[in-house]
């Protein structure tokens, strides 16, 4: 259960490398969980090209577990009001606040889907088609263990060091405190409507 939207958004922007605005105009109809992609329409494209991009299992999983909570038709992800978002900057703010965590963007869940991509040995070309770039990505530096991807060069996004103070922090560091940040968002919120729930029902007896 998902205390809203912005736990199934930030999943899905870590595991789709979907640019913001794309997870806006996102449609269910675009969605296809059975076949494991969805579509990304030109028209809401920062290139205008339409392209598909594969869902792994934890994508699935949110997109589905989201459909089930949600009574629209149309748009993924909604407003309270049942609108097209718009921003999520105070909610990122808030979502950052709690998970200890400085100078991570949200289009830094590119980055993360990205380095993840090279590090399961998926070739540059595919990586750059996935998350729709024009430039290409060029591997920076490299742990000896495990063939570690610290940094990646986007030449469209600028140079992104993942790295502070000497010590190596991958985005998939900061994507694990996101995530932790998450789940006890929605386990907060679950308590609360528990308790409400508990309070209806003695209320009723």
């Amino acid at each position: 259960t998902y205390a809203d939207h912005l736990t199934p958004l930030v999943l899905v922007a870590l595991n789709t490398g979907l640019r913001q605005g794309e997870l806006f105009n996102l449609t269910w109809p675009d969605v296809d969980v059975d076949r494991g992609s969805l579509t990304v329409r030109g028209a809401g494209a920062k290139s205008g090209t339409t392209r598909h991009v594969p869902l792994n299992a934890e994508a699935r999983a949110v997109l589905k577990t989201w459909r089930e909570e949600t009574t629209g038709e149309d748009l993924v992800f909604e407003s309270p009001k049942g609108n097209r978002l718009d921003n999520v900057q105070t909610s990122w703010e808030r979502l950052l606040k709690a998970a200890n965590i400085t100078g991570f963007r949200f289009h830094d869940c590119r980055h993360h889907f990205a380095s993840r991509l090279v590090m399961s040995g998926v070739d540059l070309t595919s990586v750059v088609d996935f998350v729709d770039e024009d430039g290409t990505y060029e591997l920076g530096e490299m742990t000896a263990e495990g063939g570690k991807v610290e940094r990646y060069e986007c030449t469209n996004c600028g140079f992104v060091d993942l790295t502070t103070g000497g010590a190596p922090v991958s985005a998939a560091d900061y994507a694990a405190q996101l995530e932790a940040a998450l789940r006890g968002r929605d386990l907060a919120a679950e308590r609360i409507d528990d308790g409400l729930q508990a309070g209806m029902a003695a209320g009723d007896a």
